[in-house]
């Protein structure tokens, strides 16, 4: 509520992403819609396990998950992913990250991509329906 509050709006869709559950619900003039209330069966520990194996892929990382890795990629999810709004905005940049001691590896399309399994669950193995665009 707080955050359509913020922005003067008062119709919305919260959205509440817990470690392994997502909760969508919409909002019209501050009232709950019950019927558009969603359930997505993953989460962020789901997007940080997809946020892995994309950097994976592209830096030629072993497969290998660690809790220290694993707590580092959420970090870089949590700072770096954003839902890209238009697939054709161009370049959006790369961030360039550090984990521990290694050289710094970056970060590109990773950032986006990494949260379309919210509206493409499909992508992390998940069955059903994702967020509504």
């Amino acid at each position: 509520h707080l955050a359509l509050l913020a922005s003067g709006r008062k119709t919305g869709m919260i959205l509440e992403c817990g470690d392994s559950v997502c909760h969508a619900v919409p909002l019209r003039e501050f009232c709950i819609v019950p019927e558009g209330v969603m359930r997505l069966e993953m989460g962020g520990r789901d997007l940080t396990s997809y946020l892995q194996k994309l950097l994976a892929a592209r830096h030629g990382w072993d497969s290998c998950e660690t809790r220290r890795r694993s707590m580092f990629m959420r970090d870089c999810k949590e700072r770096h992913c954003f839902v890209r709004l238009n697939p054709a905005d161009g370049d959006l940049g790369v961030d360039e990250v550090t984990y521990e001691e290694e050289e710094p590896f970056s970060l590109a399309e990773e950032r986006w991509r990494c949260l379309e399994a919210l509206f493409d669950p499909s992508l992390v193995g998940v069955e059903g329906m994702g967020l509504p665009e």
